[in-house]
């Protein structure tokens, strides 16, 4: 994301989200059952509670600080290209002004090439971030997803299971 600007193609930035997407679905479920393999016995429940938690907030927390990484790298270029900078500080808003602008106009091409910048000034935290990531990754032990689980909760008979099972068995015995 970080190669995308201005002219860059409908067809690559959809193909890059999509991979991008589907990466994220398979990290971000994983690392659930990761947490409960790093768990201590009978603490999996609390650490996959946790792990939700702490993803949530770092969800919101990671919205705010890009969001100001965005207006403050964006103000930066909108200086050097002698342009308001309270563009930067109502970026959503002014999206609306960018459409009426003609789509030849240098002033338009500034800007957007402003935007451009702010956003690569998010993607390069977040790969930075990533990066960071991925080192401490490598000080993370081996741990086996295979072990048993202990617990105190029991499923009891009751009378809907007594009559599934009762039909499962005639369902057999046919």
């Amino acid at each position: 994301m970080i190669l995308w600007d201005v002219n860059t193609s409908i067809a690559t930035w959809v193909s890059i989200l999509v991979i991008l997407g589907i990466g994220h679905g398979l990290v971000l479920n994983a690392q659930n059952f990761a947490t409960q393999a790093i768990a201590l016995p009978r603490d999996e429940a609390a650490a996959a509670a946790m792990y939700a938690f702490l993803r949530s907030f770092g969800m919101a927390l990671g919205v705010g600080i890009c969001g100001s990484v965005f207006q403050n790298v964006m103000k930066l270029k909108l200086e050097q290209l002698g342009l308001p900078v309270e563009i930067a500080r109502n970026a959503e808003a002014y999206i609306s002004v960018l459409h009426t602008l003609a789509d030849d106009s240098v002033y338009k091409g500034k800007i957007l090439e402003s935007y451009v910048y702010g956003l690569r000034g998010v993607f390069g935290l977040l790969c930075g971030l990533a990066g960071v990531a991925e080192l401490t990754s490598l000080i993370i032990r081996h741990f086996d997803l295979n072990k048993e689980l202990e617990t105190e909760h029991m499923l009891h008979e009751n009378k809907l299971s007594r009559f599934i099972n009762q039909g499962d068995k005639l369902a057999f015995d046919v």
